[in-house]
């Protein structure tokens, strides 16, 4: 949010040195008054999705399991090709 408000501010100065144009006070500050309603907003402050539920043995089971899949064969550590 403060890269925001930095642009905010690099365009009212952009417009001020290089167009000659003066932005109204009051346009900064009601843009700066909807950046703090987005700031202290806090449905957009809540991050993830709570904790993550605990693994269970059939999980563990399952991610150990390899998914054959036809055509392709399952390969170990100990299957590495050789130069033989």
């Amino acid at each position: 949010m403060s890269s925001i408000d930095r642009r905010i501010t690099g365009v009212t100065v952009t417009y001020c040195r290089e167009y000659k144009v003066e932005v109204p006070k009051t346009a900064t500050t009601a843009a700066r008054e909807k950046l703090k309603q987005l700031r202290n907003d806090a449905a957009r402050r809540a991050r993830g999705r709570g904790k993550a539920p605990a693994a269970t043995p059939e999980h563990l089971r399952t991610m150990n399991t390899p998914r054959l899949v036809p055509g392709h064969r399952a390969r170990g550590a100990g299957d590495a090709k050789t130069n033989s």
